[in-house]
């Protein structure tokens, strides 16, 4: 059995990206969360132009003093509508923000600082020599390197990349990833269970934690415990997917096929316990094709809790890994217990926990957990709090690490709102 620690660094050791020759040109509305293959340079200097930051008139700085002055307006330039002449001394140029600089024109006068009387502005004092101007070419030149091969692509890379034409810029493709929820007890969701039967939850939730990530969930399947269907399903999800997530059948118990269904199917097991609850019997493992790409198989408890906590601390930087982004480090923040809280002799616990944000720091309690099957309080959690490993209890107030769900996305700060 290892520890958090060291199973997440076998999972960084081992995860490899897609090979470069399977990038694809992506379109910009499905390039977010995706790895750039190649660098992404300008094509022209940003801004193309020298532009007005104001509204107000373009102006030649020698022709303003401190003392005020009156110059001809002798036209207008407005964005895509540039004035086509040359500011000759004693003239200016009404302009709107964003509009081209005209020639001979070197700062612009704000509005506010002026007073118009027929096509005479006066102005009420000096400006200097690219005052509210925006210079061309002063936020890149043509051919920089705006964003770099191997970036993670962001919302806000989106913009900047339709700016200079890169309207379907060559990524790693997005992991393809299969579920296979295990357990003879499981019935559809949609259905009433029998005496010993549950809804069976894991494929939509581990399903909807795929999708999170931006990755895509190519097959989700209920399977009974029975080792020639898992090992069939397994089979086909090796064979389909980059990613594959067993839930179910982890442990020791004899309905428990999942460890000698990997054997079978040449998967290599890098890990099969961690010092964690829950997720204790977690199985983390690999199988190299002829091509050189490498799978990745996850045996992830079936209790719900389990299933959700080892997505969060171990798959979920897989599929990091997997898109081609650099390993990350454990992410956790510093907080305190609000309630105490029973520790467990020789195992980490990463509780599902409310974190609220008050003047003091981060505070954390745990949301209620009544052991790996419960399933409410993963609803009422917006964050994990972890009790290192001991006897007794860990105090109110003493201080923890925490994670809130989904740090590093769109909803990071979502937690400081939690009521």
């Amino acid at each position: 059995m290892i520890d958090v620690d060291r199973a997440l660094a076998i999972v960084h050791e081992t995860v490899t990206p897609p090979p470069i020759g399977a990038a694809v040109a992506t379109p910009l509305r499905e390039a977010v969360g995706r790895v750039l293959a190649e660098d992404v340079r300008a094509d022209t200097d940003l801004p193309p132009f020298a532009r007005s930051t104001m509204d107000g008139f373009a102006v030649r700085s020698s022709d303003t003093q401190p003392g005020g002055a009156r110059l001809r307006v002798v036209g207008e330039s407005a964005a895509g509508r540039p004035f086509d002449g040359v500011v000759e001394p004693g003239r200016a140029v009404a302009i709107f923000t964003g509009a081209v600089l005209p020639a001979g024109a070197d700062a612009v006068i704000q509005v506010e600082r002026t007073t118009r009387d027929g096509d005479v502005v006066v102005c009420d004092g000096a400006v200097r020599v690219g005052q509210n101007v925006s210079r061309q070419g002063e936020d890149a030149r043509a051919g920089d390197v705006l964003v770099a091969r191997g970036s993670r692509l962001t919302t806000g890379h989106v913009g900047l990349l339709a700016t200079v034409g890169a309207i379907a810029p060559l990524c790693l493709p997005a992991p393809r990833v299969a579920i296979l929820a295990t357990g003879t007890e499981l019935v559809d969701a949609a259905s009433t269970p029998r005496v010993g039967q549950v809804r069976e939850s894991n494929g939509a939730a581990l399903s909807a934690l795929v999708e999170r990530t931006g990755a895509r969930v190519v097959s989700c399947r209920r399977l009974p415990d029975d080792r020639d269907v898992i090992r069939a399903g397994a089979a086909e999800a090796l064979a389909t997917a980059d990613v594959v997530l067993l839930s179910g059948g982890s442990s020791v118990g004899d309905y428990d096929f999942t460890p000698e269904v990997l054997a079978d199917l040449g998967v290599v097991t890098h890990f099969d316990r961690i010092a964690l609850k829950p997720g204790k019997p977690t199985i983390f493992g690999t199988r190299d094709d002829a091509n050189g790409d490498r799978r990745v198989v996850f045996g992830v408890p079936g209790n719900p809790i389990s299933a959700f906590t080892v997505f969060h601390l171990f798959v979920k930087p897989a599929l990091a890994l997997r898109f081609g982004c650099a390993p990350a480090v454990r992410a956790r923040l510093p907080a305190r217990l609000d309630a105490a809280v029973k520790r467990v002799a020789e195992r980490e616990q990463a509780l599902p926990a409310v974190l609220t944000l008050r003047e003091d720091g981060l505070h954390a309690r745990h949301s209620g957990w009544h052991g790996s099957g419960d399933v409410t309080c993963v609803a009422r959690a917006n964050g994990f709090v972890f009790i290192p490993a001991g006897t007794g209890e860990l105090g109110a107030g003493e201080r923890v690490f925490a994670l809130p769900l989904d740090a590093g996305g769109p909803d990071v700060f979502e937690f400081l709102f939690h009521a």
